[in-house]
C-alpha cells in the first residue's frame, strides 16, 4: 500500500476523539471489535426492516407497480479492512454501496455487475420517467442495464480531494494519488484489494487503459497534502 494511501485514510479516522488513536486502533485496543460490528449489523437490519414496511405499503397502492424504487447510499464503510474503520478512502469498502432498482418491466432479481456512480441516479430517474435526459449532466442513465443485464458501461470515477482518483471497471480498480503513487486491484481474484498490482508489468496495459479515464482538468478542490501539512504536522 502506498504511504500516501495510508495517510489519506488516517486523515479521516477521528483521531481527535480517541486521544490520537484512529477509530480502528481504538476499537482494537479496547477489544470492541465484536460489539462494534454487532452494532453496525443491527443498524443495517433496522433499516432493512423499515424499507420492508415501506414496500409493503407501496404494494397496497394502486400505482405501486408503476412506481420506480431506487435504493442506494452515499458511501460504504470499512469494518477493519486495511486497518481502517470508517469511510474517508477511495478503496472498495468506502465506495461500494447498495444500488437496487425496481422499475416497471425490469426483470426481478436480475444482476448487472457493471459499475455505476451516484451521479447516475438523477439521469436514471429522469429516463425511467420517460422524460428527456439533459445533455449537460455528467452521469448516465442505468436504464440499459436494467433491461439488459449484460449491457456494458464506462468505469465509475470517484475522487477524494483534488487529485486522488479511483477508476472502477467491472473487474479492476485503478487508483492514482496526488503524489503520483498508484494502486491496481483485480476484483475477480482479489475482491478485498489486498494485492497491489500497480507495478506488475503483466498488467501495464490495464493500468494504461484505466488511466485514460482520469480527468485532464479536474474541478479544483482541496489538496490533501496541504491539509496534512496544516493539520497533521
Amino acid at each position: 500500500m502506498p504511504e500516501f494511501a495510508r495517510k489519506l485514510a488516517r486523515s479521516h479516522a477521528h483521531k481527535n476523539m480517541h486521544n490520537g488513536l484512529s477509530d480502528h486502533e481504538d476499537i482494537v485496543k479496547r477489544e470492541l471489535w465484536h460489539e462494534t460490528l454487532q452494532a453496525y449489523l443491527a443498524s443495517v437490519a433496522f433499516v432493512d426492516a423499515q424499507i420492508g414496511r415501506f414496500l409493503e405499503e407501496l404494494e397496497n397502492n394502486p400505482r405501486g407497480r408503476d412506481t420506480v424504487v431506487m435504493l442506494t447510499s452515499d458511501h460504504g464503510w470499512h469494518l477493519g479492512e486495511k486497518k481502517h474503520w470508517c469511510k474517508g478512502a477511495i478503496w472498495e469498502q468506502t465506495l461500494k454501496v447498495p444500488f437496487i432498482v425496481r422499475a416497471p418491466g425490469a426483470e426481478a432479481g436480475a444482476v448487472n455487475l457493471e459499475p455505476v456512480s451516484l451521479i447516475d441516479v438523477y439521469p436514471s430517474l429522469v429516463d425511467l420517467a420517460g422524460l428527456e435526459v439533459p445533455d449537460f449532466l455528467d452521469g448516465n442513465s442505468i436504464k440499459p442495464q436494467l433491461y439488459d443485464p449484460k449491457a456494458e458501461r464506462a468505469p465509475a470515477i470517484s475522487f477524494y480531494g483534488e487529485a486522488n482518483t479511483s477508476i472502477r471497471s467491472r473487474d479492476w480498480r485503478y487508483i492514482r494519488y496526488e503524489d503520483g503513487s498508484e494502486e491496481l486491484y483485480h476484483h475477480q481474484e482479489d475482491p478485498n484489494e489486498w494485492t497491489n498490482e500497480a507495478d506488475n508489468p503483466e498488467h501495464a496495459s490495464i493500468k494504461k487503459e484505466l488511466s485514460k479515464f482520469i480527468p485532464k482538468n479536474p474541478h479544483p478542490g482541496v489538496k490533501v497534502q496541504e491539509w496534512f501539512d496544516k493539520y497533521q504536522p
